[in-house]
């Protein structure tokens, strides 16, 4: 709903960036695959394969996209789903593009094509009942592509079998070199990706667990560590593809974690480490690479990004060598944000992600975890704020950001940012300030996400 009503207000912000449009249609196959699997489908990429790439806003079309397959993948049984990608280069400035989601489902009736793309409609099908939506998949793809100046439609599959539903854009040719999400990686480095081995250290049982989910649905095994002496214990004992490490936990952080790993003679000792964190300065990226760390991610945690780091560092090209422990640059994190403005309050991508990775069981039950831990962490900071102890009060904050961030509360994640930095500068005057405004930046998330689970927010 977010989403909706602001493609209707007209507030929702479109990037421009270069975008490699067959790596995205790579990248949409990895992460839909193992839905796709659960029924029982092959899924492939098709189509042209241009060499330039195109401007555009790759985290709104990848949005539209990952709604189509995951709509294919629900209700096509023992089928085939295609991603096809079509771009005419007839014009030097400006490219014709059709990427089509094609499936060998049971195909929608004439009389309703039009329809789903309606708020709120969902078929009275068998297929429909088992798989379950809120009517506004279709919708939102729809505002969003015709937002972007573009078409979206639907017709029937070949030799009117399944569906073929299809995108059509004009974006301006980008010049010169750009970066990708997945640096080069072709089709078979994302194949031999999937079935990785990942150690996940996270001490936040939220960010935890959709992690574990993202990372699980791409096909890879999750070991989890709820703090940084489990986690020095599982490395020990096995060797992982890869070590995705929060960096700020109670007792052993995750710089200190990951020193004791890369000091001792366990299995992981040469593993790649991916640092998890919420705030990520200059100083603190090259603080992480001195300890051994591979690379960054900043909190929220993005699907894109996380499965990205996974492709990057576990599964390189087979003639790249990985680079050894602490002598790899630090990489900027993709999909960094910062948010500076109390007007933006929530980030609808975050709610969009989560509602495309978790079932909808699993939805409500980490808005509740997270609403509760926000609640449990309001109270801790007041009473820091009360007895004047800015330590507690920057730890308190942190738990809350990391909740916030987690859900796509961006105003409150800002703010606890605020106050965490002045709270460990020793300028306790301003961090409890700014720790008064959090009330009503907490009441005003938590009637979102009380709304967005059509819950009471009291």
């Amino acid at each position: 709903m977010l989403d909706v009503t602001r493609v209707e207000a007209g507030k929702m912000a479109f990037e421009t960036e270069p975008i490699d449009l067959h790596a995205m249609l790579d990248e949409t196959l990895l992460i839909g695959a193992p839905l796709a699997e659960q029924n029982g489908n092959t899924a492939v990429v098709s189509g042209d394969r241009p060499d330039r790439w195109v401007l555009g806003d790759p985290h709104r079309l990848r949005q539209v996209l990952l709604n189509l397959f995951s709509n294919a993948a629900k209700f096509t049984r023992d089928g085939r789903i295609t991603l096809d990608l079509s771009v005419d280069e007839t014009d030097a400035q400006v490219a014709s593009v059709e990427i089509a989601v094609i499936d060998s489902g049971p195909g929608i009736p004439t009389a309703d094509r039009e329809r789903i793309f309606d708020d709120f409609v969902t078929l009275n099908s068998s297929y429909d009942r088992n798989a379950g939506g809120s009517g506004l998949g279709l919708p939102i793809s729809r505002r969003i592509i015709r937002a972007m100046g573009g078409e979206i439609g639907i017709e029937p599959g070949a030799q009117g079998r399944g569906s073929r539903f299809w995108i059509r854009l004009r974006l301006p040719w980008a010049q010169g070199s750009s970066r990708t999400r997945y640096a080069g990686a072709d089709r078979r480095t994302l194949a031999a990706s999937a079935g990785c081995q990942v150690l996940l250290v996270e001490d936040n049982d939220v960010n935890r667990m959709v992690a574990v989910e993202m990372l699980r649905q791409a096909g890879h095994e999750v070991t989890e560590a709820a703090d940084g002496r489990a986690g020095i214990a599982a490395a020990a004992q096995r060797r992982f593809d890869l070590i995705l490490m929060d960096i700020s936990m109670p007792g052993m952080d995750g710089v200190e974690a990951t020193e004791a790993i890369r000091t001792g003679s366990g299995a992981s000792t040469n593993s790649p480490i991916v640092a998890l964190t919420a705030h990520a300065l200059p100083e603190d990226r090259r603080r992480f690479a001195d300890a051994g760390m591979q690379d960054v991610i900043v909190k929220p945690l993005r699907r894109p990004q996380l499965l990205s780091a996974v492709v990057r560092h576990a599964a390189p090209p087979a003639d790249a060598a990985r680079a050894a422990p602490g002598q790899a640059a630090v990489a900027e994190p993709d999909g960094e944000e910062e948010f500076d403005s109390l007007d933006d309050i929530f980030d609808p991508n975050i709610l969009s992600d989560l509602s495309v990775t978790l079932t909808p069981e699993a939805l409500h039950r980490t808005i509740a975890l997270v609403r509760q831990e926000i609640d449990i962490s309001l109270s801790a900071v007041r009473a820091a704020a009360a007895r004047h102890d800015d330590l507690d009060l920057a730890r308190q904050v942190h738990r809350m950001a990391g909740c916030a961030a987690m859900v796509g509360a961006s105003a409150l994640h800002a703010a606890c940012g605020d106050v965490e930095r002045a709270g460990k500068a020793g300028l306790g005057d301003t961090a409890r300030k700014r720790a008064a405004e959090l009330p009503d930046l907490v009441a005003a998330s938590q009637s979102i996400l009380a709304e967005f689970v059509g819950e009471s927010a009291a």
